[in-house]
């Protein structure tokens, strides 16, 4: 999955542009200079942070998703520390503090239950310095104008080389909904990719009530860009708690 994850974005590069832009408008108010990204993947987030000019680290699950944010940091001549690592625990982490420590792109809720919610959180606490954030992005997939559609079309992009396609299929019960993702090239060089994730339906409020339980002293809503979210909804909030 590892080689081929950013085939799930139309434009990787402009995506981490974007959420580079939007976190440091939010870290720009709190002072960071530190920042842990706990659930790196193939770092959308810690490459665009690493190349704003952040101290940036970075952990993840899975090995093979590491190896692929270092060899993107490399061809862009970034350095950023890396470590294997659940984000439950973070336990390569432990004695070590950072202004902020994220965990973007729906990744808390693909744990099993609320508990593994409360444990992630305060894992994520006991690495953040006094006064410092965390920030946790989220898939919104309970947003009114999603749940109505199992199916989103994501997006077709022709080039030289053929149609590329991105398209999810959801399917919602019991509390989570699980996606299949997939991706179909059509062209000289035809790929198909396909994915399945299962997420704990999980609201932004919801989040924001468990931080304030799992040590934070205040939990804010913000909208994908970093701006306070008074009204409405947003598909992909983003939710800041201070210690």
């Amino acid at each position: 999955m590892a080689s081929d994850f950013d085939l799930l974005f139309q434009n990787p590069d402009e995506l981490t542009r974007l959420e580079s832009h939007s976190l440091s408008r939010v870290f720009e108010r709190y002072g960071v200079k530190s920042v842990l990204d706990c659930a790196a993947g193939t770092g959308i987030q810690a490459i665009g942070l690493a190349e704003g000019g952040y101290d940036v680290s970075a952990s993840d699950i899975s090995d093979k998703m590491l190896k692929q944010l270092g060899r993107k940091a490399a061809d862009k001549r970034l350095r950023i520390p890396t470590a294997l690592a659940d984000f439950r625990t973070l336990e390569p982490w432990k004695g070590s503090t950072f202004d902020a420590v994220i965990c973007c792109g729906n990744s808390i809720p693909l744990v099993a239950d609320l508990d593994e919610v409360r444990r992630s959180l305060r894992a994520m606490t006991s690495v953040t310095r006094l006064h410092g954030i965390g920030v946790v992005g989220l898939h919104n997939y309970l947003w009114p104008g999603l749940k109505k559609h199992r199916l989103s079309y994501r997006g077709t992009r022709v080039n030289r080389e053929g149609i590329e396609m991105r398209v999810d299929f959801r399917l919602y019960d019991l509390g989570r909904v699980k996606v299949n993702y997939l991706c179909v090239r059509l062209g000289r060089r035809p790929w198909f990719t396909q994915y399945v994730k299962s997420y704990l339906l999980l609201r932004p409020q919801a989040l924001a009530n468990l931080m304030l339980d799992c040590g934070y002293k205040s939990a804010r809503i913000l909208d994908r860009r970093g701006f306070e979210l008074h009204e409405g909804f947003d598909e992909f909030p983003l939710v800041v708690g201070e210690t």
